[in-house]
């Protein structure tokens, strides 16, 4: 038999109720971190309902910046679609900072993330 030698990733979950003020039901925000081969860590952010089923509030933004504060990703819900998740994937290195910011009209909430 081979051995799988591949790291395991890192998951972490958070609920956003108070955080998204405008939101009917809580958000829950959602970071994977997968070690690859080389020194990067390939990072999956994303956002969705907590109740199966549900769409995501109309203008909902999920934002990804960098350690200035600058935003390089970003995705929004509409309402032209159906959407029940929006994912943003990139790739840091160890040492790397960077935000994830949750959006919705004047709400916001923002999580630090250090690699």
């Amino acid at each position: 038999s081979t051995k799988n030698n591949a790291a395991p990733a890192i998951q972490g979950r958070k609920l956003l109720g108070a955080e998204i003020e405008k939101s009917d039901e809580p958000i829950a925000l959602l970071v994977s971190l997968l070690p690859t081969e080389s020194s990067g860590i390939n990072i999956s952010v994303s956002v969705r309902p907590t109740i199966i089923n549900t769409q995501l509030p109309e203008e909902l933004e999920l934002m990804v910046l960098d350690e200035t504060g600058t935003t390089f990703m970003q995705a929004q819900a509409n309402s032209s679609k159906d959407v029940q998740r929006i994912k943003l994937n990139f790739l840091c290195d160890l040492g790397d900072s960077f935000f994830v910011k949750v959006a919705l009209g004047e709400a916001s909430h923002t999580e630090a993330f250090l690699i």
